[in-house]
């Protein structure tokens, strides 16, 4: 919660005061409401924030009041971009696949994030670099595949000369998909979907979700978790990877390709700038494909009990908007997502 918010409720008089501050508590320093069940006690039963159904909005936390919109800050400008974590964004951004653009506006959107550096040269670096790999995604109907393992070595580059300090090198890598220009930063496989092997999945799902809790707080999730489970807990590693990369081709044929190659750059043109903060551009990449296999994951569940065919556009969105929900912006899951690829893959 933040600061001014946090004012408005401690100032609050009599006993609608007290309700509000009787949620409140300190977490790591911050203010930050207390959830039941996992949810926000704000919520009314139709899932509705009740502080906007009672036309109280300054009650709202500046970050529920900017939702479903994402504005990060810097000493260079603000970039605004949507939450797929609303479900109305979530069919929106379905329905409307391709490549997005940002668009110049004199609409000033609250920051929910100020990134604190000071380095416009890296900054602007990180805008052409993200619009060279968008570039490449989008220059051709390649196979995703190809394309996650080509970007990983061109990052991979990029990233070790940033973090020498040495960035007009950095500046000179090129996208290549000669094994030979990468060297040591290319994958020595074939190219699979399975990007991140089911077995460092499994570990992410199955080790780091509280399944309890999730039971009675998104029991849709919980039932594709489930259905993953299933599917996957009879088939040793090799097999299970080999099956993924199958089914999942299998989908792609049967209408979900530009859903993920839209979902990639969506990813890549959000979580890509937010390096600026730590210069580790690789780590942003990661997550960026990382996001895409989770949902190829939770549409197979869907895919194979719709006896392989596509799920309408409606409950698609309902498994994107569960995946942003669930592990996407659930902080101390990404916390734990990153030791694991720390562990598992770098």
């Amino acid at each position: 919660m933040d600061d001014a918010t946090f004012e408005r409720y401690r100032k609050m008089p009599g006993a609608y005061g007290r309700y509000l501050r009787f949620h409140l508590w300190k977490s790591q320093g911050m203010n930050v409401i207390q959830k039941q069940l996992g949810r926000c006690p704000h919520l009314n039963c139709d899932r509705m924030c009740q502080f906007q159904v009672n036309g109280e909005p300054e009650l709202m936390p500046l970050i529920c009041r900017v939702y479903p919109r994402d504005a990060v800050d810097s000493d260079m400008g603000c970039e605004v971009t949507m939450e797929l974590s609303c479900i109305s964004m979530a069919k929106t951004f379905l329905e409307n696949t391709g490549r997005l653009s940002f668009v110049p506006t004199e609409l000033r959107v609250e920051s929910t994030w100020e990134m604190d550096n000071s380095d416009p040269g890296f900054y602007y670096y990180l805008k052409e670099d993200r619009e060279k790999i968008l570039d490449h995604l989008w220059g051709g109907r390649r196979d995703l595949a190809e394309v996650w393992q080509t970007l990983y070595a061109y990052v991979y580059k990029e990233h070790d000369l940033i973090v020498r300090d040495r960035l007009d090198e950095a500046k000179e890598v090129s996208i290549s998909e000669d094994e030979d220009d990468m060297g040591m930063y290319h994958l020595d496989r074939k190219p699979t979907y399975a990007f991140f092997g089911i077995q460092t999945i499994d570990r992410m799902i199955l080790n780091q979700i509280n399944y309890g809790n999730l039971k009675l707080r998104e029991r849709e999730f919980y039932k594709l978790i489930m259905g993953y489970k299933k599917l996957f807990s009879d088939k040793y590693v090799k097999e299970a990877d080999r099956y993924f990369d199958d089914m999942v081709r299998k989908m792609m044929d049967a209408g979900y390709r530009d859903k993920y190659v839209s979902y990639f750059s969506y990813n890549i043109q959000q979580l890509y700038i937010k390096a600026y903060e730590t210069y580790h551009i690789l780590r942003q990449y990661l997550f960026a494909v990382l996001y895409v296999q989770l949902l190829m994951m939770f549409d197979l569940v869907d895919f194979v009990a719709r006896k392989e065919s596509m799920a309408p556009i409606e409950r698609q969105a309902e498994i994107l908007m569960l995946c942003e929900q669930g592990i996407r912006h659930n902080p101390s899951l990404t916390r734990n997502l990153l030791e694991i690829i720390r562990e598992e893959f770098l």
